[in-house]
């Protein structure tokens, strides 16, 4: 059975424009204007990302979810080649012929419990210089040792892996990666700052990598 099916796409689990928003400041920050790009997003559900970005870059996405992916073709039919349906715990490419100037996983990872898969297809398809932005619920939030039912890490059942800070950039240092950025902000003080760059309780983390440089 799916669990990402029609349903699975509701108030609670569907991201709005304004947290794309945010996101795109962090990029910001970091020196990633969202402009002439090269973007996949994986796990891009119903395109809510996509649709604020695909006049000015060259946008791709996948996800495991039938309805996300039909959805997606019938808001931009312009582009509807870009979508795919792809299994993450399956795939070990994404299915499309090009390397990626960005790679960005918006609360994915934890539903994932392959990351030897999710490894080799990230590895693949990015550009030696292109950047990859993950985020997901952060399992050292503050919320988690107060009262565990007020963490969203834990509520949704379809996560199968929680990551805190220092184990997301362990597994994308193993995987190849080098750290540019990782901040953790708080419901109640979204920006990305000297506070939630150092203070990593917040809700979610932001983190943003690119590949290592191969020596010569």
């Amino acid at each position: 059975m799916n669990k990402f099916n029609q349903n699975y796409f509701n108030k609670a689990t569907t991201k709005k424009e304004g947290i794309f928003k945010k996101y795109a400041n962090f990029l910001h920050r970091e020196g990633v204007e969202l402009v002439n790009l090269s973007i996949c997003d994986i796990g891009c559900a119903t395109g809510n990302f996509v649709s604020g970005f695909i006049s000015k870059n060259d946008c791709f996405g996948v996800d495991n979810s039938k309805y996300a992916i039909e959805t997606c073709k019938k808001k931009f039919p312009q582009c509807k080649n870009h979508f795919s349906v792809l299994d993450l715990n399956i795939a070990q490419k994404l299915p499309f012929r090009k390397k990626f100037q960005l790679i960005t996983m918006f609360d994915v990872i934890e539903h994932i419990d392959n990351l030897a898969n999710l490894k080799s297809l990230i590895v693949s398809s990015l550009d030696s210089k292109g950047y990859l932005l993950i985020t997901t619920p952060n399992a050292n939030n503050f919320l988690r040792f107060i009262k565990r039912n007020l963490f969203t890490g834990e509520i949704d059942q379809t996560h199968v892996n929680l990551f805190s800070p220092y184990t997301l950039d362990f597994f994308l240092r193993r995987t190849g990666f080098r750290k540019i950025a990782i901040s953790t902000p708080y419901n109640f003080f979204f920006k990305h700052n000297f506070l939630t760059k150092r203070l990593l309780f917040g809700g979610q983390i932001f983190a943003l990598y690119q590949l290592r440089k191969k020596k010569s």
